[in-house]
């Protein structure tokens, strides 16, 4: 388990767990476009979500990898 993370409004709860990824992505029906990237190659503007945000963040903190100014977002402002 990698975090639980809330936004106020929405009422959305988001659990997300670290895993191996094996085969090929797709999109479903709440996404429109997926992609890889390394941790020094994340859009960090184009993410959607503050709870996107938020979860690539802890993943780069405990893996020790420096997060970039953009990745510094205000909670809840999603700037």
């Amino acid at each position: 388990l990698l975090g639980v993370y809330t936004r106020t409004g929405p009422g959305v709860v988001v659990v997300v767990y670290e895993g191996i990824a094996n085969g090929r992505g797709s999109v479903g029906e709440e996404s429109l476009e997926i992609g890889w990237f390394r941790p020094q190659e994340i859009p960090w503007p184009e993410l959607a979500f503050d709870t996107t945000n938020w979860a690539l963040r802890d993943w780069m903190n405990r893996r020790g990898h420096a997060l970039p100014p953009e990745a510094h977002v205000e909670p809840g402002t999603g700037r």
